[in-house]
């Protein structure tokens, strides 16, 4: 023990070491382990993991005037505890090798080390953690026995943390607590093992449900076996969902969508739209319509179809165009519609307030009365047939 670093620490009972730990750190948070000290052994070759040995020795008693056999504990390494200065409970990762400063305490056999970070090339993984604990109980209604959960010391449960984790789990882990009466706890969690990155909440009283749900997946297939290039979903407790799944897009609600534009709404689709829709329907155009269809038209609407126009409508359909709908109401200053194929109209009622104009192969025009007359004008593309009544409504 006369071998310290300086004079000065023996007034204060301490006695620093430079040493090398001889193994390696095998679990969480563990605190003691073995080192080598050159200084306590200078002919000391070879391997330093030796964890000791015992020896049996033979002394004469003077005091029995008897010979007595004792064991002796013999090691070229001491088993030191972690000493850390910080508050948090963590215990750094620690691998055979790295260089540590060990104290000792009033030559007992209290020995405790501490890491100096001179060896970063030694290390491998990690397993880092910075928490905050949360058990003041100062927000619940039911304040309980504090003493009982501060004994049980600080879990997961009953903390704030980010833990980095390279290690064990390979993830990345940020969490709030619900251990103080929060209603809510919220999660932040990056596992490059599972490809994924998620943000979600849980109630207190449902901790097992995610509550909201923002989920990257850089690879579905990892998961699922079928080959997605890279997904994004948004759900909600109410199941409202958006996901971004490859090429695709899916939104889900189970009530209602609101689509609200300050300027211009532009969809262009390439292939097949199909909408159904269970109840009534109603568009208000304030401006003009100009739609082109390249491919074929075909409405079903079992109710009411509502079309207000404060402006023009123009119509171009290239392929065939069939509606059927149990009431049509349509407000025009004015609709042009060309039909290249097939034009099919079936409705009980169409009410049209405006001019309008229709392009066929061949014009018919059937008047029954003289509340409104439809001009037709012929164009060889198309063929259609419509029969009118006596108000001007149309009947397929």
């Amino acid at each position: 023990m006369n071998n310290v670093l300086d004079d000065a620490f023996l007034t204060s009972h301490i006695a620093f070491f430079w040493g090398y730990l001889a193994e390696s750190t095998t679990s969480k948070n563990q605190r003691a382990l073995r080192v080598y000290i050159p200084v306590l052994t200078p002919l000391r070759n070879g391997d330093i993991s030796d964890k000791g040995s015992i020896s049996t020795v033979e002394l004469f008693n003077v005091v029995t005037q008897s010979v007595e056999k004792n064991d002796v504990h013999m090691s070229r390494t001491i088993y030191a505890e972690y000493l850390g200065f910080q508050s948090g409970r963590d215990v750094p990762d620690m691998y055979k090798g790295q260089q540590v400063l060990v104290m000792n305490y009033a030559r007992s056999d209290q020995w405790f080390w501490i890491p100096i970070d001179r060896d970063d090339y030694i290390k491998t993984f990690e397993h880092t953690r910075l928490h905050c604990a949360d058990i003041a109980l100062v927000h619940k209604a039911d304040v309980g026995d504090e003493q009982i959960e501060r004994e049980q010391g600080l879990t997961d449960d009953n903390t704030y943390f980010i833990e980095i984790d390279t290690k064990y789990d390979k993830k990345i882990l940020m969490s709030t607590s619900a251990s103080d009466g929060e209603k809510y706890r919220y999660f932040f969690k990056i596992d490059p093992t599972d490809h994924t990155v998620t943000i979600w909440d849980n109630l207190s009283a449902k901790p097992e449900t995610p509550h909201n749900t923002i989920k990257i997946e850089s690879d579905p297939t990892y998961s699922t076996g079928e080959i997605v290039k890279g997904r994004i979903t948004l759900q909600n407790e109410a199941g409202s969902t958006l996901i971004l799944e490859g090429p695709d897009i899916k939104l889900i609600a189970p009530r209602d969508i609101t689509v609200l534009a300050g300027r211009n709404v532009v969809a262009n689709i390439a292939g097949e739209t199909s909408v159904v829709i269970k109840e009534n329907t109603h568009i208000k155009i304030l401006g003009n319509l100009f739609r082109q269809v390249f491919g074929m038209i075909h409405a079903e609407v079992k109710g009411l179809f509502t079309y207000l126009f404060g402006s023009n409508r123009v119509e171009d359909v290239v392929g065939n165009y069939t509606f059927n709908c149990t009431n049509h109401v349509e407000t025009a200053a004015l609709r042009t519609v060309t039909i290249q194929g097939a034009d099919t109209l079936s409705a009980n009622a169409i009410a049209v307030k405006g001019n309008t104009t229709i392009s066929i192969m061949s014009g018919v025009n059937t008047t029954l009365g003289s509340t409104k007359v439809i001009t037709f004008t012929a164009k060889n593309i198309g063929t259609s047939t419509h029969i009118f009544g006596c108000c001007g409504c149309i009947a397929h």
